[in-house]
């Protein structure tokens, strides 16, 4: 055999030799997860024995096929949209081979399968046909529902405050201020707020007037003879206020409530032009209850109407002289009993010769002194000349159950 020839069959063989080596290196190495630097289909680096060792650099793991060229130089697939069909996890464990189609990762790999790709669910449209008009059938449900609760309770409040018993007991319970504001919600508010005030101021001195006990006390007044049992500083005042009394004309209380309303803001030297009379005296008696005896009360207000209104006392007398001296609710309605019953028993008693001062300082040194027990006793000895003022008040001085307690 010639030399070259056999030179050339070594060559061969040992070409072969190389060429299966590296084919048995390249499966050897596929099988253990591929060369020194190259990475796992989850994208973490593996060991130059194939293992799934972590490196002194952490890394992110990375979902899905990476973007880089791989060890063998072949480009791997770009990663899909989340819309797409994401690869399974399958697939993703096929490294890419030269050769051919890669096979599936022998079981011995400790390279474990990545998790599958979170998929993202498509972004809704921001509203549709759908939505919208479920959206608005609801919202125009709601406005019907709450146009209709708005209707039910504007009936309620406009039931409420109609004029009759149930605005009249709402009323009672509201101040000035309050009242003010409900007048100002509309012109119907406003007029039915003011006749029940009306209804109500009336009812209040039509409730004083047609007492029993005080219509006596109304026909002595009318027996006065204003010359010599004037009991006002202005005889004139008690001339008009007798003629109210004595007018058969005017049969009507409504219209004498108002003649006498009148009397009192014509010597008040106060005017009214343009307003209603009774609302402003309404307000004088709880602005006058109010600043004598800080509260509200029906019975002050009621005490201080027979005295200004029925009786024609001036706003000056009532604070200067009795006021002044009464501080007490209790004493000063025990004061205008007192005053009532001299009133009544003035044919019986033996007066000073000043009436009016009877009628104010003596009667309210009294009311002071004594309870309503002592009071009752005082005008008993009054009756009928057996004693005068300082003798009655000397004897139930003596008698400690009639003194009032301090």
């Amino acid at each position: 055999m010639p030399r070259s020839k056999h030179k050339n069959g070594k060559l061969n063989s040992k070409l072969k030799r190389s060429k299966k080596t590296r084919a048995s290196k390249l499966k050897l190495r596929n099988k253990c997860g591929g060369a020194s630097g190259s990475r796992s289909p989850d994208g973490r680096k593996l060991s130059r024995f194939g293992s799934n060792r972590m490196t002194f650099r952490k890394k992110k793991n990375k979902v899905g096929p990476s973007r880089t060229p791989s060890y063998h130089g072949a480009i791997k697939e770009p990663r899909h949209s989340s819309l797409a069909k994401p690869a399974s996890p399958a697939s993703l464990a096929k490294p890419a081979s030269p050769a051919g189609p890669a096979k599936a990762a022998s079981p011995r790999s400790r390279s474990p399968s990545p998790p599958p790709p979170r998929r993202r669910s498509p972004r809704r449209p921001p509203s549709s046909p759908r939505r919208s008009s479920a959206s608005s059938n609801s919202n125009s449900s709601s406005n019907s529902n709450s146009s209709s609760n708005n209707a039910r309770r504007r009936k309620l409040f406009n039931n409420i405050t109609a004029p009759g018993t149930i605005l009249g007991g709402i009323l009672e319970h509201l101040n000035e201020t309050e009242i003010a504001m409900l007048k100002k919600v509309d012109t119907k508010r406003y007029i039915s707020v003011t006749e029940e005030m009306k209804h109500k101021g009336y009812k209040f001195l039509f409730d004083i007037y047609n007492d029993t006990e005080f219509k006596k006390v109304i026909k002595e007044i009318k027996q006065i003879d204003v010359n010599k049992n004037n009991y006002l500083q202005t005889p004139n005042k008690l001339k008009e206020i007798k003629k109210v009394y004595k007018n058969k004309t005017k049969k009507n209380k409504k219209e004498r409530i108002n003649d006498l309303i009148a009397i009192f803001f014509k010597y008040r030297y106060k005017t009214i032009t343009g307003k209603d009379p009774l609302d402003e005296y309404m307000k004088y008696l709880k602005l006058t209850s109010k600043n004598q005896f800080d509260k509200y009360s029906e019975d002050i207000e009621r005490g201080i109407a027979i005295l200004t209104l029925f009786y024609g006392f001036s706003d000056s007398d009532i604070k200067y002289i009795i006021f002044s001296q009464i501080k007490n609710p209790e004493i000063f309605l025990d004061y205008i009993s007192l005053l009532n019953q001299l009133c009544l028993n003035q044919g019986n008693i033996t007066f000073n010769a000043n009436i009016g001062y009877e009628f104010t300082v003596r009667a309210v040194q009294t009311s002071k002194k004594f309870n309503k027990s002592g009071i009752d006793k005082y005008v008993e000895l009054r009756k009928n000349g057996k004693k005068d003022h300082d003798q009655a008040v000397s004897e139930l001085e003596r008698n400690r159950s009639f003194l009032r307690k301090k």
